[in-house]
């Protein structure tokens, strides 16, 4: 019993309606405004826990969410995703779990923690290397191993099919693209495309991304900025490569000379490798149309290739 109060304690503070501005913005301080619900009135944890919560986003914070609140004894807890599929087949990129990061993972749901480390491959190396390869730097063998968790790189898509398996036993509704919401004492009426009535909630948690709709919202005044930097990614088969981009169970930073062009290249687990280039666009020129995303503009390719042509190729 006390471990799981302790459990239960934990995650509420985990879990507080925090905002995060993402990459693409300048990190600022928000305000966070609330107004009572009716389910504070008397504090009764039992009744909280049947509170109607809408989480508008099916990606990875809106998955773990669910599956945190789920853990915690929430019984009507409800996901709207606007697209048509949960499972996107690839986004291109790899992501990388600190020991903070599985601390935090084995809060949500210990069983994750061991499927994560299953299906990634756990990183002991780092290198500096230039574009020709050669390695400036060179260093980290066995990071981490003194820490509960060594650090471990996973496909951004093979993670969120795992929350997806884990949370099937949760509602998700696609296809439901929230166009806005009003407030009142007893809750939240939330206006989803295509819908003739409002969906009721309690609480909503916006997990919708950088150009969050939630947050657009509440809080009209805060736009994403534009940093300036552009970066390509993909995942690729490793046995396709003709040569090696990083070391065996490690990350490779690839050094330029020009301020902010850089490359990076690590494993993701199961046979794939990350790779990304970063240039900066200062006035917008190469972005993507969407301003975050997709291919990019017309000639975007030819420009990237252009722009790394002196950097020896890699043939697939």
């Amino acid at each position: 019993p006390t471990l799981s109060r302790r459990r239960d304690d934990m995650l509420q503070r985990a879990f507080l309606p925090l905002i995060s501005t993402g990459g693409l913005e300048r990190r600022q301080q928000f305000r966070i405004s609330a107004r009572p619900s009716a389910f504070f009135k008397d504090g009764d944890q039992a009744t909280l826990r049947h509170a109607k919560v809408a989480i508008i986003g099916g990606g990875i914070g809106g998955l773990a969410m669910t599956i945190a609140l789920r853990n915690l004894g929430f019984t009507d807890v409800q996901v709207y995703e606007q697209s048509r599929e949960l499972l996107r087949k690839s986004t291109g990129t790899g992501i990388m779990f600190s020991p903070n990061g599985f601390a935090a993972l084995n809060v949500i749901d210990p069983t994750l923690v061991e499927k994560v480390q299953e299906a990634g491959t756990v990183i002991d190396k780092q290198q500096l290397v230039t574009k020709e390869g050669e390695v400036l730097k060179a260093g980290g063998d066995g990071f981490g191993r003194e820490w509960p968790y060594q650090q471990v790189n996973i496909r951004w898509q093979r993670f969120h099919e795992l929350l997806g398996e884990n949370a099937a036993d949760c509602t998700i509704n696609l296809g439901h693209k929230l166009e806005g919401m009003t407030e009142d004492d007893q809750g939240v009426s939330l206006y989803f495309r295509g819908l003739n009535d409002p969906v009721r909630a309690d609480f909503v948690i916006g997990a919708d991304g950088v150009f969050s709709n939630v947050r657009k919202t509440l809080f009209p005044e805060i736009k994403p900025q534009n940093s300036g930097q552009v970066l390509w990614n993909a995942l690729v088969k490793t046995t396709d490569l003709d040569r090696p981009v990083h070391p065996e169970n490690g990350v490779a930073f690839e050094f330029y000379e020009e301020d902010g062009k850089s490359g990076l290249f690590f494993e993701t687990g199961e046979g794939y490798t990350a790779w990304y280039l970063t240039k900066m666009d200062p006035n917008g020129k190469i972005q993507s149309q969407e301003g975050f995303g997709g291919f990019g503009r017309n000639g975007a390719r030819e420009f990237i290739l252009e722009e790394f042509k002196d950097r020896p190729s890699v043939s697939m």
